[in-house]
């Protein structure tokens, strides 16, 4: 299973998308901290109120870096059919679920090291936006930690289910446009509209796992439930890479 792994990540490296995610994932969570504490200075909003946290400080925000995870799993699997090596892999190693095991840890080894990275970019800005407000920022409190801690295993969740997901789609620009859409666009509309079962998505699953604040999940719960997402679409991505020609 070792030298598998070392194989997929060999695969990874050597692709554009993989250099071009990790600035993105600090910018994006820089930008989303900064945006909203700036957004609420400018409309006059005490966001940064000691009674409320970090929950206050946005930390949460930093998975929207995060999220682009999800597209990188998507490629780990999918993107063997979109460059035609998919053929040679299996011929290699004809145990296919080796392979779909070995893409997985894949896609949660880069999950925990990406979401380690938004949450290491967004703590150091909040800190700051406390201390310019004259605010002793929360660094004690439990809050700032389970919220980070969050936000890490939300990327490791979402880089698996990208893996998983295409596994079972395999045609790499389907399934990213399909996954992105879901979770970045219906998603969003269903919990603006107030829809009960808005929160059982996976989007908002991740949203309940970095304990943003409104009608979600509790934070274990939305974390069980994309593993739940996770298993199940892999088995059927499983299935279908068996029962089908490479």
């Amino acid at each position: 299973m070792g030298r598998l792994i070392a194989a997929e990540w060999l695969k990874l490296r050597t692709t554009r998308l993989l250099w071009a995610t990790v600035p993105a994932v600090v910018l994006l969570s820089a930008v989303a901290v900064a945006g909203l504490v700036l957004s609420s200075e400018v409309a006059g909003v005490a966001l940064l109120e000691p009674t409320e946290g970090v929950r206050n400080a946005a930390l949460h925000l930093t998975s929207t870096g995060a999220v682009l995870v999800i597209v990188l799993g998507i490629v780990i699997s999918a993107g063997e059919y979109r460059s035609q090596t998919a053929t040679d892999t299996f011929l290699t190693t004809p145990r296919r679920g080796r392979v779909v095991g070995a893409k997985l840890v894949m896609g949660a080894m880069l999950g925990l090291v990406l979401g380690v990275l938004a949450a290491a970019t967004g703590l150091p800005i909040a800190y700051v936006w406390f201390e310019a407000d004259g605010t002793a920022f929360p660094a004690g409190s439990e809050e700032v930690w389970l919220t980070l801690g969050g936000v890490v295993l939300y990327a490791a969740l979402f880089a698996v289910l990208g893996v998983a997901f295409g596994s079972l789609v395999r045609n790499q620009l389907v399934a990213v446009v399909s996954a992105l859409t879901f979770v970045l666009l219906l998603e969003q509309v269903l919990a603006q509209a107030g829809s009960s079962i808005a929160e059982w998505f996976p989007g908002n699953a991740g949203a309940a796992v970095v304990r943003t604040p409104g009608d979600f999940l509790d934070p274990g719960a939305g974390a069980a439930l994309l593993l739940a997402y996770t298993l199940a679409i892999a088995l059927a991505g499983l299935l279908v890479i068996t029962r089908r020609d490479a």
